[in-house]
């Protein structure tokens, strides 16, 4: 059979509706933001005016603007109606009882089932599913989607929205449990083997990538990914109550064996602007209380492997700047960094701006070098760079070039020590326990 050509799905019902309704009054079945986008779009396209809403949820219904189905009932000389909902056999039981004929009397975009098997569905808008699907609640909202699922994939309490020309590949043994997937126009996802999703709620926008690795666990996120951005996280990663929003073209990668997670009720925020890029390196450990990273247009956040940071952290890459986070770093409790003022300042006799200008901005950041230890509560400003092997005392503020090996401490932070070497071991006694690699001399700038 010939596929329809892919065209925006409101736009399809739109058309469907000026094609059928025959000079009857418009009604739409269910009341929500699809629902109010034909609205519009009935008007701007053709002038029409939709007549109310229906909807079969009693705390929608008022009366005036949405009322009960049955009101429909017998009706059909007088309204033509669409239904963009996902497709239940007792909506189209009602509606065909209540004297609709389909097409004529009546568009519903998700009764269009053409082949629908234990491990194969199809329908007339060219959706595909392969594989078996039992347990997933599924609405193509879209026209030549395809979801492949491999072997022994359980789903349990979960629902994917999948919209135009979009594709998501579900590798073996992969178990979904109360999660919502809803995948806009060209988005793909690739889902690892023996991946476990439960309690996320994740959003793919316009030909937006994700890829979640083999034996991932992402618990308890809300997960934004706007248009042509990329998600990839990588294999044994454990992603847990944490909202991430990605913007456009921004990009963020999580190497293999990274940990995020919280203790307490609060979400961990990452939040990455337009065009931006976070990274984090393998075995990367990001736990206590909740913390917040946030990465801004254009801006750069790279973390090296083996890295380690406790709760109630704020790691701010502003507009156009970068912070430069080398491998095998251990930050305490609530550290703060940021790589410029977050406000503008202008300099009042020449009227210019001195502070965040993009020239500015490329010009700050901050550079942490490999194997250092910040303490608790250290501020890390702009324009720091710290060398390997050194460390920074609790409260401390940082705001200059520091040496390898060496302790820096106070407000503002000095040297107080030299030609020192750490070890995340407490009380050890050897000093090859610090690492071969960073027992050095502090050398002087």
């Amino acid at each position: 059979m010939q596929q329809e050509s892919t065209e925006n799905w409101i736009d399809h019902m739109i058309n469907k509706a000026f094609e059928n309704y025959n000079g009857r009054e418009i009604v739409i079945w269910g009341r929500y933001g699809v629902s109010d986008s034909i609205k519009d779009g009935l008007r701007e396209k053709y002038g029409i005016d939709t007549a109310f809403y229906v909807d079969s949820d009693i705390s929608k219904i008022n009366g005036r603007t949405v009322l009960s189905p049955e009101y429909l009932f017998g009706k059909s000389d007088k309204y033509f109606i669409i239904i963009p909902i996902a497709f239940y056999q007792s909506v189209k039981d009602a509606i065909t009882g209540g004297g609709y004929s389909s097409g004529l009397d009546y568009y519903y975009f998700c009764d269009c089932v053409l082949r629908q098997e234990l491990e194969y569905y199809e329908d007339l808008h060219g959706n595909k599913i392969v594989g078996n699907y039992q347990g997933l609640k599924f609405v193509f909202s879209g026209f030549h989607s395809v979801i492949e699922i491999e072997e022994n994939v359980q789903f349990q309490k979960t629902v994917f929205y999948i919209h135009n020309d979009a594709k998501i590949v579900i590798r073996k043994g992969a178990q979904f449990q109360e999660t919502v997937l809803c995948v806009h126009n060209d988005a793909k996802i690739r889902i690892g083997e023996n991946a476990r999703f439960s309690g996320n709620e994740i959003y793919m926008y316009h030909s937006s990538k994700a890829i979640f690795g083999n034996e991932t666990y992402i618990n308890k996120n809300n997960i934004n990914i706007a248009g042509m951005a990329k998600l990839n996280i990588k294999n044994e990663c454990n992603i847990g109550n944490v909202s991430i929003s990605i913007g456009k073209h921004g990009r963020m990668l999580l190497e293999e064996n990274v940990v995020v997670c919280s203790n307490d009720d609060r979400k961990t925020w990452w939040i990455i602007g337009d065009n931006a890029n976070f990274y984090v390196g393998e075995r990367g450990r990001f736990g206590g209380q909740a913390g917040e990273c946030f990465v801004w247009d254009n801006a750069i956040l790279k973390i090296g492997a083996e890295f380690s940071i406790n709760g109630n952290y704020r790691i701010t890459a502003d507009l156009g700047t970068s912070i430069l986070i080398g491998d095998d770093c251990m930050f305490s409790y609530d550290i703060s960094m940021r790589s410029n003022d977050g406000h503008s300042i202008f300099d009042v006799v020449s009227k210019d701006n001195i502070n965040s200008t993009d020239d500015v901005n490329r010009s700050r950041s901050i550079v942490i070098g490999n194997h250092v230890w910040i303490g608790e509560r250290a501020y890390i400003l702009y324009n720091t760079q710290i060398g390997d092997g050194s460390i920074i005392g609790a409260m401390s503020l940082v705001k200059s070039r520091i040496p390898n090996n060496c302790i820096m401490a106070g407000i503002p932070a000095k040297v107080i020590k030299r030609n020192i070497a750490w070890s995340r071991e407490y009380g050890v006694n050897d000093i090859i326990k610090c690492g071969q690699k960073y027992i050095h001399y502090t050398k002087e700038s």
